[in-house]
């Protein structure tokens, strides 16, 4: 499996992983865990207890750095296909700044057509994955999944897209 494979294809399987938290999180926000119960059945915590509110908070958690961790192997997918070395680094701005002009502002026009300033958004999440994936500041976590997830999709997008 080539690398461009491979980094693509986990930036994928973390986007569902995503998508699902973000569903789960929905569904005790609003419907009082009712698919979660149902998906779970009588999983517990160690101390033997459901604690839904717990996961709700564990589900946001996660968001943090899986969608910013998706979003990094989707951009070093892409900067693989487009021959490009890169460090080792985590962060999304400068991951993004790598990739060629026209590559970038085929990403940008898609993402712009909702409003976001894709530059000002990978500057502001551009450390997400350090930073949220010991939980040491929980409270200051913040995460934008839908933008995030739209994103992520431009960059697939790009991947597969043929030369």
């Amino acid at each position: 499996m080539s690398k461009i494979n491979l980094r693509r294809g986990q930036a994928m399987s973390l986007q569902w992983v995503a998508y699902f938290l973000e569903k789960v999180k929905l569904d005790i926000e609003k419907n009082n865990g009712n698919l979660t119960k149902e998906i779970l059945g009588n999983a517990t915590a160690v101390n033997g207890k459901v604690d839904y509110d717990s996961l709700k908070i564990g589900c946001s958690y996660g968001l943090n750095f899986i969608l910013p961790f998706a979003l990094e192997l989707g951009l070093k997918s892409l900067l693989e296909k487009e021959g490009i070395p890169y460090r080792r680094i985590h962060k999304l701005d400068e991951l993004f700044d790598l990739l060629p002009n026209e590559v970038r502002l085929r990403i940008n026009y898609k993402v712009s057509q909702n409003k976001i300033n894709i530059r000002m958004f990978l500057i502001k999440f551009s450390n997400n994955f350090v930073n949220a994936r010991y939980l040491d500041n929980p409270v200051d976590l913040e995460y934008d999944s839908h933008n995030m997830q739209l994103i992520l999709c431009s960059v697939l997008d790009e991947i597969d897209k043929e030369n």
